[in-house]
């Protein structure tokens, strides 16, 4: 995996889609030997991308075809291995565990708005390690004797600091240049002004934050005899390190997106494994015993021979989703889509929540939303023609996508926030946050649908 991602990023500096297409021979041969590990569902993505192999000899150009929708697939699986690098830092990290401490701590009634920034923060730089990094230490300090000896509260404590851990998640997808969502949505519409895109996205993120925490507090009402889990002296300041580390890389790619004119996924790309090698030295230096050399490498061979097997599941949906996305959008012809929407005389301000709407439903029936995204991306013609700014558009996808995540029975994030309360991703994604993902849905709808009435970035 890591010399097919290697291949994407000479690619893409160079601008030879055929370099990084021919990763998909390592990234073949990962899957292969990860195939005993791999889920049911992993593997009828692996065989349904094989098949479309031969759908996309149909085409007019199959070649040509084929290689696009390779090199998509491989640059999803890059995107994700190179962000994944921070991981080989973030797991032995003291100020990982110091931020932990830090919202373990909190009283109730701040306690949702903490762990909701710390999934926001993490949810950016590890993505959804974030959930089992401080789910774990959530299981771990939240006993039922730091519960008074009363389970409902301990349950209760438990259910809503994870739910606010996975909406601050969520919630990253809306405004991080790291998440595989903004590279998805680059990829699906190139030229789009991110910058834009990434200032709207995070407004609606605080509003999801807002909204959240209101319905936290009608659902939770503060037991007068709550008591913290446990004592720390750290403060939000705890958090200023993750948020450099969080500039850092995008500054990194910014600067690389000018002088290079590669996309902002790419600088990202090459921004993170930077970023983590210094914060390996860092660590290094602040502890007497350990010298930076070999600190650096047991943390990288631990995260290429522990982690990236883990991602066997997420490089089989990115890479079928980004071929798949290519091969079926060639048959969707942008004139029959703009047609379909002409016939249906769906208003221009409704398009953002029609867009919005189909991503959830599908991740509702059990699609993965990066599917649904690199799918619809290709298929919509150009969103100008119909009077929608790809701005909006692109930060639908993003609102959608997130709001998919903390709401469909199937997604990595309910599973493990089910599975740290013992119960079914149906149950967290439908029955505990079910009003959050309507109250979100409407929120971006209407914010959106005012921008699209407005003429907003056209």
């Amino acid at each position: 995996m890591i010399l097919a991602a290697t291949l994407t990023l000479v690619a893409e500096y160079l601008s030879r889609p055929d370099i990084g297409a021919f990763g998909v021979i390592f990234v073949a041969i990962f899957v292969a030997s990860q195939w005993e590990k791999m889920p049911n569902a992993g593997k009828g993505f692996a065989i349904g991308a094989f098949l479309l192999v031969g759908v996309a000899f149909l085409s007019e150009d199959p070649v040509r075809l084929i290689i696009t929708g390779f090199e998509r697939g491989v640059f999803m699986t890059a995107f994700l291995v190179f962000l994944g690098f921070i991981r080989a830092a973030a797991d032995d990290s003291n100020i990982v565990r110091r931020c932990g401490e830090f919202l373990l701590s909190q009283k109730p009634g701040a306690r949702y708005s903490a762990f909701w920034t710390g999934g926001t923060m993490f949810g950016a730089i590890i993505s959804v390690g974030c959930l089992n990094l401080f789910g774990a230490m959530v299981t771990a300090a939240n006993t039922l004797e730091s519960a008074g000896g009363d389970e409902r509260v301990r349950q209760i404590r438990a259910r809503r600091s994870t739910i606010a851990l996975m909406r601050g998640f969520t919630s990253s997808l809306l405004w991080s240049p790291m998440s595989i969502t903004l590279a998805v949505v680059l990829k699906s519409l190139p030229g789009v002004r991110w910058p834009w895109v990434l200032t709207i996205g995070a407004g609606i993120a605080l509003l999801q934050l807002g909204f959240g925490w209101l319905i936290d507090r009608l659902t939770h009402p503060t037991p007068a005899s709550g008591v913290p889990v446990f004592q720390s002296s750290e403060r939000w300041t705890v958090f200023l390190f993750p948020a450099v580390l969080i500039a850092a890389i995008f500054f990194i790619g910014s600067g690389l997106e000018n002088i290079y004119n590669v996309t902002l996924a790419t600088g990202v790309m090459t921004g993170a494994p930077v970023v983590t090698l210094i914060w390996l030295a860092t660590q290094a230096t602040k502890r007497p015993s350990v010298k930076i050399a070999p600190h650096m490498s047991r943390s990288l061979i631990r995260f290429a021979r522990e982690v990236v097997p883990n991602y066997r599941m997420e490089v089989t949906i990115l890479s079928t989703a980004g071929f798949a996305g290519a091969v079926i959008a060639s048959f969707l012809k942008p004139e029959m889509v703009a047609s379909a929407l002409e016939w249906s005389s769906t208003p221009a301000f409704l398009f953002p929540a029609l867009v919005i709407a189909v991503v959830i439903i599908g991740g509702l029936l059990g699609l993965n939303a990066i599917i649904t995204v690199m799918i619809l991306g290709g298929a919509l013609p150009d969103p100008a023609a119909f009077g929608v700014s790809p701005v909006i558009l692109a930060t639908a996808y993003l609102a959608a996508w997130g709001l998919t995540v903390g709401s469909s029975p199937v997604a990595m994030s309910t599973l493990i926030i089910g599975n740290l309360n013992q119960r079914s991703g149906a149950t967290v994604g439908l029955a505990w946050n079910g009003i959050y993902t309507i109250v979100g849905f409407l929120t971006a709808s209407i914010i959106l649908g005012f921008a699209v009435s407005a003429g907003a970035f056209l």
